[in-house]
């Protein structure tokens, strides 16, 4: 997976260096730090610095600014991820030869032609144009879609996309109104095997993520939905159906967040006891874990 930046989407709309400066902290910084964690190349063209954040005011303007802390930290940032290579421009890709057609005019090669060519998604800084979760493009008439990261959920959604394999990591930083996690006892994670040994699709995992906050907020206002149950010992079940008629079944507790246990494919009426057994147990060993290291 690579990220390039759309430098179309960075025009001077920052009505200062003080909101630039929030929208850093608030959005952005949080998506580099899980570009940075997972060492994602994040590309821009070789003069993307010079873009302009205010009316006046370039990126380069604003990191010579000194002694003021929230600068400071965006600097850092910068310089760990993006104040120097990769360009992409030092290896366009761009075909002279082809058709390109895309949701913005620009000399060639530009952001866009180059995440055609890539199959890259695009990264855009909040701008009217560029709001859409993904740019509907054309290569010689032929039409594709190119994804666009506008802050954590579009990252992790892509982040998806790319590897269903990425779901734990997903689930355990996807900005939901609670906390999950999935319990790993003496590094086995039965949660994460469930969900990645049941032949679950693309589409699973993304329903799973639209699902999953229904759930919390049902369980939040004390109302049961087709989303969750009770079972017993303070275990509760998240259910969902996915791909072939089938029901998908994560076993869990709370613990301040969401401890995903177990799961499995549902195949009769009620929840398979040595499910719930396992669960329970599962429960103990973590919560054992958890206290003697903590």
């Amino acid at each position: 997976m690579e990220v390039i930046v759309n430098d179309f989407s960075l025009t001077g709309q920052f009505q200062s260096c003080d909101e630039f400066i929030d929208y850093m902290l608030d959005e952005l910084c949080p998506i580099l730090d899980l570009i940075i964690e997972k060492q994602i190349p994040f590309l821009k063209k070789q003069d993307f610095y010079d873009n302009k954040i205010t009316e006046k005011l370039s990126l380069n303007d604003i990191f010579q600014i000194h002694n003021d802390p929230a600068i400071t930290k965006i600097r850092n940032y910068i310089i760990k991820l993006a104040y120097h290579k990769p360009y992409w421009g030092s290896e366009a890709r761009t075909d002279k030869n082809v058709n390109y057609s895309y949701p913005s005019k620009g000399e060639e090669p530009n952001c866009f032609t180059e995440a055609i060519e890539r199959k890259d998604a695009l990264f855009s800084f909040p701008l009217k144009e560029y709001e859409t979760g993904r740019f509907q493009c054309y290569r010689n008439d032929k039409a594709l879609f190119i994804q666009n990261i506008t802050g954590k959920k579009t990252f992790f959604d892509t982040y998806l996309m790319d590897d269903i394999k990425n779901i734990r990591y997903i689930l355990e930083r996807y900005p939901f109104e609670q906390s999950v996690i999935l319990a790993e006892i003496k590094g086995k994670c039965y949660a994460e095997e469930a969900l990645l040994n049941n032949n679950l699709k693309l589409e699973d995992m993304q329903k799973i993520l639209m699902s999953l906050p229904k759930m919390i907020e049902g369980m939040g206002n004390g109302k049961k939905n087709k989303y969750w149950d009770s079972l017993r010992d303070e275990i509760f079940e998240f259910r969902i159906d996915v791909s072939d008629n089938r029901a998908f079944r994560l076993l869990f507790f709370h613990n301040n967040s969401i401890v995903f246990v177990n799961g499995f494919i549902k195949k009769t009426q009620k929840t398979p006891k040595d499910e719930i057994e396992k669960a329970i147990k599962i429960k103990k060993d973590y919560l054992y874990h958890h206290t003697k290291t903590n």
